[in-house]
């Protein structure tokens, strides 16, 4: 797999799995925290249930009564309702009319100290959250224990619904983040569009330079670079240049020594060998001439762009004082 080469889709995939990884953290975060909220809830209004019922609690000479106790919530009346009551005694257990004939299994290490918290398997199928305490008529009579419980499936339908419209609102959350990181990576990117648009001005003119003050401040180094490349490009540009008109000049003298030679030859009577020897030496001069005058359009670009308006009006007046020219111009 070939690795991303571009800096943008490497900024935007990054910040879509980032924000992904951060929602989805949230996800599980949020579901637990609702979770454990509404089984707090759910464990308060057991626990309220209990003091009715403790307060409803009588003790007789033959054990104790909750005859007088009357639920504020009908459920504790109808069979497998899902709320369920228990007092249970040495010899004798009271429950709901919701328990039928069946009984809560007592949790273990209850006191009267504080309620106890826990899930447990129930009646009819159902998993059960309850609380469950001990209560005791004088410190040394025997201890009665008292629980309360509600069928789970009510929170985790919650818990459920809960995270599925969560998931749904972050999968959109997600989507706009992701469209914000986008704009965000395409303005943080204005700079290097900048930097490239003024490196074109470097192809036309060779003199010309970026301005460093034109661009943001992280760019500046890049900016840097490129203006000491571009110098030193031009550094061995100039070198080259100015070699190959040294040695073009260089070349001119021993020409003109060989053109020399070259009559003398044809004067002793070698007319074939002077002729072959003239034609390399006017290719030679040739080519050397043709070396002085890029040298010398080279320099005069380096100098930056001419107007032609005076140049061909100069050309012009010359060529009309010849001949040609001046039956041109009558005509």
């Amino acid at each position: 797999m070939k690795p991303l080469r571009s800096i943008r889709l490497r900024l935007l995939a990054g910040g879509a799995l980032a924000i992904a990884a951060a929602l989805l953290v949230s996800w599980f975060t949020l579901v637990l925290l609702f979770d454990s909220h509404i089984r707090r809830n759910s464990e308060d209004d057991l626990i309220r249930h209990g003091r009715d019922i403790v307060s409803a609690i009588s003790f007789t000479a033959g054990g104790l009564s909750t005859e007088t106790y009357q639920p504020t919530d009908l459920r504790f009346d109808r069979p497998a309702s899902g709320l369920y009551w228990q007092v249970s005694r040495a010899g004798g257990v009271h429950r709901s009319r919701s328990l039928w004939d069946n009984a809560l299994d007592i949790p273990p290490d209850v006191d009267g100290a504080d309620w106890r918290r826990d899930t447990a398997a129930g009646p009819f199928g159902q998993d059960l959250v309850r609380v469950a305490r001990t209560i005791r008529e004088t410190e040394i009579s025997a201890p009665v224990t008292l629980i309360i419980a509600a069928d789970r499936a009510s929170l985790i339908n919650a818990r459920e619904e809960f995270a599925r419209e969560l998931a749904i609102f972050l999968t959109l959350l997600w989507a706009t983040l992701s469209l914000a990181a986008w704009f965000q990576v395409t303005i943080g990117l204005l700079p290097l569009r900048a930097v490239q648009s003024s490196i074109s001005e470097l192809k036309s003119s060779p003199v010309s330079r970026l301005d460093a003050a034109r661009f943001a401040t992280e760019v500046t180094p890049l900016v840097d670079q490129i203006n000491e490349l571009a110098d030193a490009r031009e550094a061995d540009v100039h070198a080259a240049r100015d070699r190959a008109a040294n040695l073009a000049h260089g070349l001119k003298t021993p020409l003109s020594a060989l053109r020399a030679i070259a009559r003398r030859v044809h004067d002793a009577g070698q007319a074939d060998m002077a002729d072959g020897l003239e034609q390399s030496i006017r290719a030679a001069s040739d080519a050397v001439d043709r070396e002085l005058a890029r040298a010398r359009t080279a320099a005069s670009l380096d100098r930056g762009p001419t107007a032609p308006g005076p140049l061909i009006e100069r050309l012009v007046a010359v060529l009309s004082r010849t001949e040609r020219g001046g039956g041109c111009s009558s005509r």
